[in-house]
């Protein structure tokens, strides 16, 4: 079970392993992941919503200034619009997890279907929950998503597959888990779009039209949530290149190039003030 530790810096620790399975649907897509070394990444976000199961070796979650322990047992959930630190942990063979990523239009949609069982779910608690227990109906179900990814099922069968998990999520507790990110629905909308294509030489007059509002309205928009355009599409490049070091063979300067970098050697400061470990030492460890 993931439990609670004592609370943690502001600042704490993350970790990444080599990517085996590629994305092959927009709704549904898996990904197989080892680490030979401990290692720790910093400020990790993800696009949609992210549920990991650990197989080998265990991992420890960092959000809101607690610290979390996870390993065989749980399914470790982690939503769109949060910051957290995730140290992988090997164990006798290494780190091995399977992790499974769902679209917010997925989720969507399946809070729409069940939206008076969400809603008396989460009269059971306030907190939103890092994990959930592996039990029996929880444990079928997400072996099922993760048969149904490697035999590369139809994608209808992969949307079936995976309600069925969110069903079963919903019913271990995890509501709060599904629930919309705290991030204004523009922001989300310009965060998807630049996570699409991040090596895009974007501009604000293109991502204004690609919002249907004037450049003007979108920065004074942005800057109301707090956010900037360059900020935020940094974000998304920085973890575009993160996902690319654990899920190919690329050359760093190659995956600098790819997410919209013209110097390998500024993104290699970028990435380590981003993340607190450089593209080399985090490949050295996968």
């Amino acid at each position: 079970m993931l439990t609670a530790a004592a609370p943690v810096p502001d600042t704490p620790p993350a970790a990444g392993v080599r990517h085996q399975r590629n994305h092959r649907d927009d709704l549904v897509s898996g990904r197989r992941l080892h680490a030979r070394k401990s290692h720790a990444l910093r400020n990790v976000g993800v696009p949609q919503l992210l549920i990991v199961g650990v197989e080998e070796g265990h991992k420890r979650v960092y959000w809101h200034e607690r610290q979390y322990r996870g390993g065989r047992d749980d399914l470790i959930l982690l939503r769109p619009g949060e910051r957290y630190g995730i140290d992988n942990r090997p164990g006798a063979h290494g780190y091995r997890a399977e992790l499974i990523q769902l679209s917010p239009a997925l989720v969507a949609d399946f809070r729409r279907h069940h939206g008076g069982l969400i809603d008396a779910a989460l009269q059971d608690t306030a907190e939103i929950p890092i994990s959930v227990h592996r039990d029996r109906h929880t444990g079928q179900a997400w072996q099922s998503l993760l048969a149904a990814i490697e035999e590369g099922a139809p994608a209808p069968l992969l949307d079936q597959h995976a309600r069925t998990l969110l069903l079963c999520l919903t019913l271990a507790g995890a509501a709060r888990a599904l629930l919309p990110g705290r991030e204004a629905p523009l922001i989300q909308r310009v965060r998807q779009l630049l996570n699409d294509d991040p090596g895009r030489n974007w501009n604000i007059d293109e991502l204004s039209n690609l919002t249907g509002m004037a450049a003007s309205t979108l920065r004074r928009h942005l800057s109301a949530q707090d956010q900037g355009f360059r900020t935020i599409l940094e974000d998304a490049r920085l973890s575009a290149a993160l996902d690319s070091l654990q899920s190919t063979r690329d050359s760093i300067g190659h995956i600098a190039h790819a997410v919209g970098y013209a110097s390998p050697s500024r993104f290699a400061i970028r990435f380590r003030r981003r993340f607190g470990i450089s593209p080399s030492e985090l490949r050295a460890a996968l």
